[in-house]
């Protein structure tokens, strides 16, 4: 069975009816297959709407004016939410305990128009609740010790990308259901053919 099983955000038999033909399911199916991976997984719809809950519970509600309910409101697709790094790992946490989840991000999102909403992510990644990592760093090491590590690409897209030994990875785009490997992490993600600008935002486990 291949990483991500090919599943297609954009088809319908893959995610609900009625079905949003344009929508913000990656985060979703992305961390579906890492779940999956571990014997953990269900259906990626069922993960994107744990993510969306922790979301609307945690931040969108409770805090209406802050740079994440701000964001997250002002990005629908569809009438669908993207999901945050802290949706995605509050998510994860639901299916798995006995992981750590380690968060990396670029400088450029302590600097760019994304400042406020990382800080606030920093906030709620580390805090009592979720309980996880953070690491600032421009380069993701090449020689990484984690074996999953979802990766945002566009500032807009979430892929997910598995380090299946030491030089082999594999990259799943939940996009297209696709998935492509390589001798890097960069290298598999640039074979999708998709020309993706990787952001620099990180979930590793």
């Amino acid at each position: 069975m291949c990483f991500g099983n090919k599943l297609n955000q954009n088809r319908p038999e893959h995610c609900i009816t009625p079905f949003p033909t344009h929508n913000n399911f990656c985060g979703g199916f992305a961390l579906n297959a890492v779940l999956v991976d571990l014997g953990s997984g269900t259906c990626p719809i069922e993960v994107y709407m744990r993510i969306q809950d922790y979301q609307n519970k945690e931040i969108i509600k409770p805090y209406p004016n802050s740079s994440a309910s701000i964001y997250l409101l002002g990005n629908k697709s569809s009438g669908t939410l993207m999901s945050l790094p802290s949706g995605i790992c509050a998510a994860f946490k639901d299916y798995v305990t006995d992981r750590t989840v380690t968060v990396c991000y670029n400088s450029n999102f302590e600097r760019g128009f994304l400042n406020n909403l990382i800080s606030e992510e920093i906030s709620r990644i580390t805090g009592e609740r979720l309980g996880m990592k953070i690491q600032a760093l421009d380069v993701l090491y090449h020689e990484t010790t984690w074996k999953y590590i979802l990766v945002l690409v566009n500032n807009k897209h979430w892929i997910a990308v598995k380090h299946v030994k030491k030089d082999r990875f594999v990259c799943y785009d939940p996009d297209e259901g696709k998935d492509s490997d390589g001798s890097t992490m960069g290298e598999a993600i640039e074979n999708l053919r998709k020309e993706y600008k990787i952001s620099g935002l990180y979930i590793c486990i």
